[in-house]
């Protein structure tokens, strides 16, 4: 057995995550206000046009360079948790209304 995880053992290698912060800071800048307004319409087909629009405001507010970014996506997901976990502890209610 010692012999099969020496070979194969693989060399262990440094890995750094990707820094998207100023892409992140750059998408909240450009449409926090309208996701949080998004995010506080009650009913769930209402709710999500209005989340389609704020990320096309989103869209529309950023360059070239930053809308090709591979990490948009993530950036975008990152500010939309932000804003539902941050709603959920400050409130104790979740998006739908119910209690945590």
């Amino acid at each position: 057995i010692v012999e099969l995880a020496e070979g194969a053992a693989k060399e262990p290698f440094d890995f750094q995550a990707p820094d998207y912060s100023d892409l992140s800071a750059a998408v909240a800048k450009a449409g926090e206000k309208d996701m949080r307004a998004a995010f506080a319409i009650g009913d769930k087909q209402e709710r999500t046009s209005a989340v389609s629009a704020a990320r096309a405001v989103i869209m529309d507010a950023l360059t070239e360079e930053q809308q090709a970014d591979v990490n948009l996506g993530s950036a975008m997901k990152g500010l939309e948790a932000g804003i539902l976990r941050g709603d959920v502890v400050k409130t104790g209610k979740r998006i739908d209304g119910r209690a945590t």
